[in-house]
């Protein structure tokens, strides 16, 4: 059994990060599982954890909550493999109706993964 490691990331484009502006949204907390359930208008992962078993785990949720204002907005995470290619895409439109707000979203895990350290690089609004 291999174990896949993943690692959760936020990175700055190079032009942001040489003339940084400041940014709308605020990452609150992530955190990544294999098994949550929506409770009471939140999303709750029952067993928190970064590290997942190719073989063992069917998928990996990950759990992103930004401060930023109040309206739609749209959220993209991009899984790279431990090589750095975007492998996959998530998506999700968000009516945000206070200052907090959140998504979530999986990867189902074949029986055979590239192990290493997985990252999913987060945006709203293409914001970082």
């Amino acid at each position: 059994m291999h174990a896949v490691a993943l690692s959760l990331c936020l990175a700055m484009p190079l032009t942001q990060a040489v003339a940084p502006s400041p940014s709308r949204f605020h990452l609150v907390r992530s955190t990544s599982g294999s098994r949550g359930t929506p409770q009471g208008g939140r999303f709750v992962m029952e067993d928190p954890r970064t590290v997942f078993h190719a073989g063992q785990d069917r998928q990996v949720l990950v759990l992103f909550e930004w401060q930023g204002p109040s309206g739609r907005h749209r959220c993209e995470g991009n899984w790279k493999d431990p090589s750095g290619r975007v492998v996959f895409t998530s998506t999700s439109e968000v009516d945000a109706r206070g200052p907090r707000f959140a998504v979530y979203w999986g990867l189902s895990l074949p029986d055979r993964v590239a192990t290493g350290t997985w990252v999913l690089e987060a945006s709203v609004d293409t914001e970082p």
